[in-house]
């Protein structure tokens, strides 16, 4: 349904916003408003871009969470760029961040400071009423002079080859402000790394939808997984971006020539068993000034320039709301009664948040109730396997993932890893050192830390290490297969 105005808000308003969205529809003013206006499976990022291009208003319900959000900070930029007319809905008395105070300070402002909201509904429906009537309203700043409009295509309309996801992207807000945040200031290479499954690789796609507008060239995906050999990254980025390949030019410079037309994203997923063509990705990103990359990795590139950014796990509210969201793919009926809530939220602490274990676990909801789950976690491994065919191997099982990367470590590294499972909890690089046989300890910390299959937690005192619990039991499994395990324990 074609719509006239978009809401802007923070989910802490959720309630006054539903208020305000059905006093505008009940006088015939058709409004778009996340999450209901998007469609199952589309990417969220793209439908509110695409529902502000197509709207007359940009309604902002403004209060102190509103204030601080930076997906509402990026929806009202984008409404300027658009040059549509934004109404401001004031909830609560609040001081503007500079960015918003620049944008709106001279916007058509209502006020609706004390409750219930009822009476302000009537003057925001006027007012909405008489700004549609009134052709053509654009913003001003406070001398009076239209802003103007970047131009800009639609996402849609952008060349590139990002990828479209069939489920939904859930929760990470703050990671996703955070590493904006990084390319907002001028990082031209971002990695994102974590352990198998932790979710950078819809995190950046997440973060490529968002910065979609910012490069006009596009954006391209490049999906380095298949590949075995470094030397070949570069072909699979010119395979990616299309290119008509010429025997007479080094393929470099044909890359080059294309990327430095103008500004292009480049996202490399799946770098870690590739480290060695590094070196491809910097002398690109040296040749052509205005190509951003974002890279996903288990490792770091270890290259000049290059921001890192450890995905953490999710936070308990987003593990639980993703296990809901994908045990409703498989069990459409499927919910939480509250006296099972506790028990969904601890088989999610049980998982560590991790997207990828969540997930495999929510699938088991077809066949088991959750207490049932939680009880079979004991052997994650054999129950923690996806039933979808259009996955990739690696991402079939956990124990898959895990394999991923355990198969890039030195047969030091290894040994170490195994060792390090007798540790339940953190421990520190004295503890460490105390009880492992390994030579050199601190080396071989520094690197399974590199290879995100440990967690560095910065202490007062001193810096302590921990695994995630699914990565400790990974790891506990392959010290007995060393057959190691009694004599690693007793030192502990």
């Amino acid at each position: 349904m074609a719509h006239e105005v978009f809401i802007s808000y923070s989910s802490v308003n959720a309630a006054e916003t539903q208020a305000i969205c059905e006093t505008l529809e009940a006088n015939g003013i058709a409004c778009w408003i996340a999450p209901r206006n998007i469609v199952p499976g589309a990417d969220w990022s793209e439908a509110i871009i695409s529902a502000i291009n197509q709207s007359r208003i940009f309604l902002l319900v403004l209060s102190e969470a509103s204030n601080q959000s930076p997906q509402v900070k990026r929806e009202v930029e984008r409404a300027v760029h658009r040059n549509l007319t934004i109404l401001t809905f004031r909830l609560e008395t609040v001081e503007l961040i500079p960015a918003l105070e620049y944008f709106i300070s001279a916007s058509h402002w209502l006020d609706a400071l004390s409750r219930p909201l009822t009476p302000y509904l009537d003057t925001l429906l006027q007012a909405s009423q008489h700004l549609l009537q009134t052709p053509g309203n654009p913003i001003r700043d406070t001398s009076g002079s239209v802003k103007p409009s970047e131009p800009s295509l639609p996402p849609s309309d952008l060349p590139g080859n990002l990828p479209t996801l069939m489920t939904s992207f859930v929760g990470r807000e703050t990671e996703t402000a955070q590493a904006l945040s990084l390319l907002e200031e001028g990082a031209r290479l971002l990695t994102l790394t974590g352990p198998g499954g932790i979710g950078k690789t819809r995190l950046a796609l997440h973060i490529a939808q968002q910065r979609l507008p910012h490069f006009p060239q596009g954006a391209w995906w490049v999906d380095l997984a298949p590949l075995q050999d470094p030397n070949l990254v570069l072909p699979e980025i010119a395979t990616a971006l299309g290119l008509q390949l010429t025997p007479e030019q080094p393929l470099r410079q044909q890359i080059q020539r294309f990327l430095q037309r103008g500004k292009s994203l480049l996202v490399l997923d799946n770098f870690e068993h590739l480290l060695p063509a590094a070196e491809d990705l910097d002398a690109l990103l040296h040749a052509c000034p205005q190509v951003t990359a974002i890279v996903t990795s288990r490792a770091v590139l270890n290259l000049s320039g290059e921001y890192e950014y450890a995905v953490p796990e999710l936070a308990i509210a987003e593990a639980v709301a993703l296990f809901v969201q994908r045990a409703r793919q498989v069990k459409a009926s499927f919910g939480v009664e509250e006296r099972l809530q506790s028990v969904l939220e601890g088989l999610c602490r049980k998982l560590d948040g991790i997207p990828l274990a969540l997930e495999l676990a929510a699938a088991q909801v077809k066949m088991l109730p959750l207490t049932q789950i939680q009880k079979q976690l004991s052997q994650r491994f054999r129950l923690l396997v996806s039933p979808y065919k259009n996955v990739s191997a690696r991402q079939r099982t956990l124990l898959a993932a895990l394999d991923w990367s355990y198969d890039l470590l030195g047969e030091a590294e290894r040994s170490l890893f195994g060792e390090l499972s007798v540790f339940v909890g953190g421990f520190t690089l004295e503890e460490a050192e105390a009880v492992c046989a390994s030579a050199e300890v601190y080396l071989g910390l520094s690197r399974l830390r590199e290879q995100s299959l440990l967690v560095l937690e910065e202490r007062e005192e001193e810096p302590c290490f921990r695994m995630l619990e699914t990565v400790r039991e990974y790891a506990q499994s392959k010290l007995k297969a060393e057959g190691k395990s009694d004599a690693i324990a007793e030192k502990h």
